[in-house]
């Protein structure tokens, strides 16, 4: 697997908080590692493992002298773990260090959700929306309350998954306002259910796993 860097890292900065930035994002904004810095993988039981060998992989720093890069992936059907780090000819580690501890992203699931917001000065007595897309690692929806009170609230939608002690697997839904860091609310079910909602009167939301 070839590896490629950003030529100028500050395009990617804020991605997760501003997706649309994405559309910026080219094969020209990128170029590639040498060749001795690609991935190489192999298959191990039901999972796929990757390996860039620091042996093998150096670059130029930017701020000076060469740096070994290596790298670690594990590739299920569930998740993605990766690791990467870089050390100079000295032994000290720039990004990373020699314990691996991987970043591990697990395969979202899709849903579509409606979304209601209590306000009594719509004829309604609702803002409502319908038809908005949301994933269950951590995906939200946003709506405001318009009116002479504006508000801005959401829902998350969040499949927790403990990977050790009694927590119980789950699938979240989480009610947040705006400026409050934690949420309102929330409630849960299994964590592969294909359906979640939450009323708390002032707010209604409900989310159909994507078929």
């Amino acid at each position: 697997m070839q590896t490629f860097t950003f030529k100028d890292g500050s395009i990617a900065v804020g991605l997760q908080n501003e997706p649309s930035k994405i559309a910026n994002i080219s094969i020209d904004s990128v170029t590639s590692m040498n060749r001795e810095c690609d991935a190489i993988w192999n298959r191990s039981a039901n999972e796929f493992v990757g390996k860039i060998s620091p042996d093998n992989c150096t670059i130029e720093s930017r701020r000076g002298g060469s740096l070994y890069i290596t790298g670690h992936f594990v590739l299920s059907e569930n998740s993605y773990w990766t690791y990467e780090s870089g050390r100079r000819a000295d032994g000290t580690y720039t990004f990373g260090s020699e314990k691996i501890d991987p970043l591990k992203l697990n395969k979202a699931r899709y849903f579509t959700c409606w979304m209601g917001v209590q306000n009594d000065e719509m004829e309604s007595g609702w803002n409502f929306t319908a038809n908005q897309p949301i994933h269950d690692q951590g995906g939200e929806i946003w709506m405001a309350k318009t009116g002479s009170n504006p508000e801005k609230m959401a829902i998350r939608l969040r499949n927790v998954r403990w990977p050790y002690g009694n927590g119980q697997d789950s699938l979240v839904i989480y009610a947040l306002k705006e400026g409050q860091e934690k949420a309102v609310s929330y409630a849960w079910g299994e964590y592969n259910a294909a359906l979640s909602g939450i009323n708390l009167r002032w707010l209604q939301a409900g989310c159909t796993l994507n078929q």
